[in-house]
């Protein structure tokens, strides 16, 4: 909402609009990256924040935000079913649900902005929520993937953060 109203409503003479990348979601290297929604609708931050910056006026019910995403161990060399632990802090006004997933890394990466498949979620990912986060077991097979968090709210609003790891063999 800040960069809208400095780079839009405060250039007055300078500027002649502008409009939302992505009113919508879409997958490009990730389907969290551009997304104002979720592909099973859940509205994230960012349409708040360009309701806060086109009315001046905050959403009455805001979506969550994780306020911290850190892991403690490197993530480019994981080993088949070791444990990712991640600290994770959130603000959201009211109850939330944790869900975690994981996804293969696209094998190809689309060039400007071209068609690009949505990775299936892995079945078999499994996670456990800690006392300062979660803690994520990762994939059995060698590979690159990506675990997405999602903070959800029963009505449909969403805060995300994913981390790219890189399981390699024994």
């Amino acid at each position: 909402a800040e960069n809208w109203l400095n780079a839009v409503t405060r250039r007055p003479g300078q500027s002649f609009g502008g409009y939302a990348f992505m009113w919508s979601w879409k997958q490009e290297h990730t389907h969290t990256w551009y997304s104002m929604f979720m592909p099973t609708g859940e509205r994230t931050e960012l349409v708040d924040a360009m309701r806060l910056a086109w009315t001046g006026q905050p959403h009455p019910h805001p979506a969550p935000r994780i306020t911290r995403f850190a892991t403690e161990q490197p993530l480019d060399a994981l080993t088949p079913g070791q444990s990712i632990n991640v600290h994770l802090d959130w603000t959201c006004d009211r109850p939330v649900r944790l869900h975690v997933e994981a996804r293969h890394v696209p094998p190809v990466f689309s060039v400007g902005g071209d068609f690009e498949e949505l990775p299936d979620i892995l079945p078999d990912t499994s996670w456990q929520t800690t006392a300062t986060g979660v803690s994520i077991t990762a994939p059995s097979t060698p590979g690159e993937y990506r675990i997405f968090l999602y903070i959800k709210t029963d009505d449909s609003t969403v805060a995300t953060a994913n981390l790219p790891i890189l399981v390699k063999s024994l």
